[in-house]
């Protein structure tokens, strides 16, 4: 039981839990991105919010910023 519930958290513990849980994340990560684009997209689709909406905002941000 205390290998699955270690008592002492060092630096080294946390890093090799952190490691683990990337490790096990990791192969879902992309599938997720590409999931909530989808649903995404699909809501702007249903709420009529153009996507190119989106990236003219940014770039008239970028261009009060100078």
């Amino acid at each position: 039981m205390s290998d699955r519930y270690p008592i002492s958290l060092g630096a080294a513990d946390t890093n090799k839990q952190i490691q683990k849980l990337e490790d096990i994340v990791s192969p879902f990560k992309a599938s997720l991105y590409v999931e909530f684009n989808e649903i995404e997209f699909y809501l702007n689709r249903i709420i009529g919010k153009p996507e190119e909406e989106e990236e003219v905002g940014d770039e008239q941000q970028e261009g009060g910023d100078n």
